[in-house]
């Protein structure tokens, strides 16, 4: 439930980023943003996106999605659109923001484990003939709910719950 909070917070602040951006490019003003703000707050995003990068290998995709705004932010910067151009580094920095939060309650989580090869099943019934319900991404967190033989009964950090076999699963 927190995630989706998180997750509605970000996204609201996305909005009120967005319609900014859009007021000012619809006006053509530039605003008072500078080249310089704008390089000096890429750098700042690019290190905060690896930092996230980092700490969260789990959310590869978004990392992929806050990577791409900052490439789009230095083709406005190269137009010379720096309002533009801080919109897509502050859209990077808040995915990096909610992905290093994330990082932060997770290792913050007693008992966490963290899924051990590239992809691994996310099983209905613990055998190995239960039906998939996700293929999960190597090092996510798992928060352990259970166990029956071999196999553990698991909360994902999205809240999915299912079971993993525990040779899949370590603690760090």
């Amino acid at each position: 439930m927190q995630l989706l909070e998180h997750e509605i917070a970000r996204l609201n602040a996305d909005v009120h980023a967005a319609e900014q951006a859009l007021v000012a490019v619809e006006s053509g003003l530039r605003g008072p943003q500078t080249r310089t703000q704008a390089v000096s707050m890429l750098a700042e995003a690019r290190i905060e996106v690896d930092r996230a990068a980092r700490r969260a290998p789990w959310r590869a995709d978004d990392t992929a999605e806050a990577r791409a705004k900052l490439a789009e932010a230095e083709r406005q910067l190269a137009a010379d659109h720096f309002g533009s151009a801080i919109f897509f580094v502050s859209r990077a920095s808040r995915i990096a923001s909610t992905l290093l939060a994330e990082a932060d309650r997770v290792e913050a989580t007693p008992d966490v484990r963290y899924l051990r090869g590239d992809r691994v099943n996310l099983r209905a019934a613990p055998a190995l003939d239960g039906a998939v319900l996700a293929v999960l991404r190597g090092g996510a967190p798992l928060f352990p709910e259970g166990r029956d033989g071999d196999w553990m009964l698991v909360r994902t950090g999205a809240g999915r719950v299912g079971w993993v076999h525990e040779s899949l699963v370590e603690a760090r």
